[in-house]
């Protein structure tokens, strides 16, 4: 419902906002290069920001999924009917879209020294990627390559193609 949607759009900004500042700010504030100078290694500083934006991230994702467990826990508070089903959609909804925006908001805040370069990347691959089926069939015929490859490689039916086979 609304609410979903709500907690979908925020998590996705926060997401946006983390990933696309994890590296471009360190650079952006000149302590990259201290950084650097630490004896880890750049898989563990790559992994260690990813950890970093999923910690970040874990209570605005867990603590609304679970909500509907307090009709379990609080006397007098009745559970909806078809939490369970909801529970999951918003579940599998998050687990398809916010983990693509995050490596995608990495990638770019790696690649560009300035973090608005680095947003404006994200967003508009982000855009192409979850926008791009919606448009296809206003491409016409004659673009048959672009529309399988924007319709297979979207989350959107990544997300209908788990919906259909769980139902």
């Amino acid at each position: 419902g609304f609410f979903a949607a709500v907690h979908f759009v925020i998590v996705a900004l926060v997401a946006f906002l983390l990933s696309t500042t994890a590296f471009s700010a360190a650079s952006e504030q000149r302590a990259f290069e201290l950084v650097l100078a630490t004896p880890q290694t750049s898989r563990t500083f790559v992994v260690s920001k990813l950890f970093g934006i999923f910690k970040a991230l874990s209570v605005l994702v867990v603590v609304p999924l679970l909500s509907p467990l307090w009709g379990f826990l609080i006397p007098g508070v009745r559970a909806e009917a078809g939490w369970v089903v909801r529970l999951l959609m918003e579940a599998v909804t998050l687990l398809v879209f916010i983990p693509p925006l995050i490596l995608v908001g990495m990638y770019f805040s790696a690649r560009f020294r300035h973090t608005q370069k680095a947003m404006a990347a994200t967003l508009l691959v982000m855009l192409v990627w979850y926008v791009g089926p919606f448009l296809v069939p206003a491409i016409g015929s004659s673009a048959d390559a672009w529309r399988i490859l924007l319709i297979f490689q979207s989350p959107f039916a990544w997300a209908g193609s788990i919906y259909d086979g769980a139902s």
